[in-house]
């Protein structure tokens, strides 16, 4: 009897499961979550936390129903904005932790 050669089959059922293997060994090693070149630390800075809510409703929209007499003049958002940016500007050196709400 002739031998026969082993099927295609056979070599890819063999492929797939090596696949599976190595896919299984990296689950497993991404679950111990290995983890080099770090150091925990702890950095004790002072500072304040600042929450700044801004009203952007239709009172500080501009007003388009009366003409303005000056063209430059701002409305209050655009005032508001400035006044935030300048306060920000000026703690930006201390350690604060600033937010805003709209």
């Amino acid at each position: 009897m002739k031998k026969l050669a082993p099927s295609k089959t056979l070599l890819l059922r063999r492929v797939v499961e090596a696949f599976r293997l190595v896919a299984v060994l990296l689950l497993l090693l991404a679950m111990l979550r290995p983890q080099t070149g770090r150091t925990q630390s702890r950095v004790v800075t002072e500072g304040i936390d600042i929450m700044l809510a801004i009203d952007t409703s239709g009172r500080c929209a501009p007003s388009t129903s009366t003409p303005c007499a000056d063209p430059d003049a701002r409305n209050r958002l655009q005032v508001v904005t400035a006044v935030v940016e300048d306060f920000i500007k000026k703690r930006d050196k201390r350690p604060d932790r600033h937010g805003g709400l709209r």
